[in-house]
């Protein structure tokens, strides 16, 4: 039932993309450290992907676990995070980690709205909340890769079991001007009930 439930989601997440045909074009979003820059000093974040853009933030000399969620036509800029919206950093600054093999990364973070909602996984453990609802909920996951970078996991927690599929597409929250590089379909299931819920999903660790 739980393999027939993720096969599903999986199918209705790549039909949606089209990601199944073009798995080779889509950036895959990663961890990078900054690299490169002196002690003293700090790499800038700016509004578009330009040197000549304006600055609106930076990036310390070591710090580490930002996530590319997208690159530039040419490649020398990523896109990443910035508070509550987008910043370029030029990628000469930046190193990549190498992607997480086997089912969801560790540390990965998911939020959804209408309700809103959040779903974290780490160490093996997922940790399921909702706002204005019941405490947080924490369970082991079980997780596998169903196409190349897609991720397939269900989570049996005291109340609810939910099953879903983690994809790398381009993906709002609807609350911020915020690009992240991951999409969620999740499915929760209750007694008789089904509800199917969206989100969106980030490694960025800062």
């Amino acid at each position: 039932m739980i393999l027939r439930t993720l096969c599903i989601l999986a199918a209705v997440a790549l039909t949606a993309s089209g990601l199944s045909a073009q798995v080779e074009q889509v950036h895959i979003p990663k961890l990078h450290d900054v690299t490169g820059v002196a002690a003293d000093d700090t790499l800038n974040i700016r509004a578009e992907p330009s040197g000549a853009a304006a600055i609106i933030g930076e990036l310390g000399p070591f710090e580490t676990g930002i996530e590319v969620t997208a690159l530039n036509s040419s490649g020398a800029w990523g896109r990443i995070i910035a508070g509550e919206t987008d910043g370029w950093v030029s990628m000469a600054y930046l190193s990549p980690r190498p992607f997480p093999s086997g089912g969801v990364p560790n540390g990965m973070r998911c939020y959804g709205t209408e309700p809103f909602w959040s779903l974290d996984f780490s160490d093996g453990m997922a940790t399921y909340s909702e706002m204005g609802g019941a405490q947080p909920q924490t369970g082991p996951f079980f997780a596998a890769r169903l196409y190349e970078v897609v991720s397939g996991f269900d989570i049996p927690l005291p109340n609810h079991d939910l099953s879903g599929v983690i994809e790398p597409a381009s993906c709002t929250d609807g609350m911020s001007d915020r690009s992240f590089g991951w999409q969620l379909l999740l499915l929760a299931r209750q007694g008789n009930d089904r509800h199917l819920l969206h989100g969106c999903c980030t490694l960025d660790q800062r």
